[in-house]
């Protein structure tokens, strides 16, 4: 796919959902395209925080108020792509495969990527926007719907390998693994026992709770006169689970922060810096 895909030079990267620097669709995708040769157009959310990140003067960005509900979000990105020159469209949301089925339908010219971020059907079981009632119909309903509008689209690409056993398509795929890029900036204390680094989403479902108890569980087991650093790198994540990471975090004994712990990046538009 990845070779056919390489006579078109025009790319339209959409999320109704995502800001335009997630790692994936910016740092990973937007600049390997650009650097491979390719036109790259980026629709996507605005980010309001503390720093404010720079795109790449050479790609065309496109930015969704915040303030845009999800649906009026899904319909600029289609007049975005419906009136758009570029010959791939690359959609990034589940909810974007009804955009994606109709632009097939009305631009036959144009092929449309499907990126999977996520298996959606076991995702929704872990989705708080949704209440638990409502979550095991949820599932079934997508379960049943979500392979029609996927072998609809021109290609799909599985962010995990896992993937494959739940989604038996007759369209091509490929793998694009979301493996994180080394941070460059964490600072390692030679006198340590040892450093432990967690790259991601800062969030009780992705660990962070457990990380935080292997880091006491690991400095109960070593000397007194060692130390041991954790570094936590950040770019999405809820206030929530930052105020009970920072709890966790807390030194007891002497009622502060404990020194051994880092926590950088942005979350929730607050700097953890």
């Amino acid at each position: 796919m990845v070779k056919e895909l390489m006579n078109e030079k025009k790319i339209l990267i959409a999320s109704s959902v995502h800001v335009w620097f997630d790692t994936r669709i910016y740092y990973k995708e937007a600049l390997s395209l650009l650097n491979a040769g390719f036109e790259v157009e980026i629709i996507a959310r605005e980010f309001e925080g503390e720093f404010s990140p720079q795109v790449d003067p050479r790609i065309k960005l496109t930015v969704l108020k915040k303030s845009l509900s999800r649906i009026q979000a899904i319909k600029a990105v289609y007049q975005k792509a419906i009136n758009s020159e570029a010959d791939i469209i690359h959609l990034h949301d589940p909810e974007l495969l009804y955009v994606g089925a109709k632009l097939k339908k009305k631009k036959s010219s144009m092929k449309v990527i499907f990126d999977m971020h996520e298996n959606f059907p076991k995702a929704i079981e872990s989705k708080e926007w949704l209440p638990k009632i409502l979550r095991k119909s949820f599932k079934k309903i997508i379960s049943f719907l979500e392979p029609k509008f996927l072998n609809q689209m021109s290609g799909v690409i599985f962010a995990e390998k896992s993937y494959k056993k739940d989604y038996s398509l007759q369209v091509k795929t490929v793998d694009i693994y979301n493996l994180p890029h080394d941070p460059g900036f964490m600072e390692h204390n030679k006198n340590a026992l040892f450093t432990m680094t967690y790259v991601g989403g800062i969030t009780k479902i992705r660990g962070a709770m457990e990380m935080i108890q292997l880091v006491h569980f690991m400095r109960s087991k070593q000397k007194k006169s060692s130390t041991a650093k954790t570094n936590w790198t950040n770019r999405r994540g809820s206030q929530k689970d930052f105020a009970k990471l920072f709890d966790y975090s807390w030194d007891r004994p002497t009622n502060s922060v404990s020194g051994t712990t880092r926590l950088s990046g942005n979350l929730g538009g607050t700097s953890t810096n």
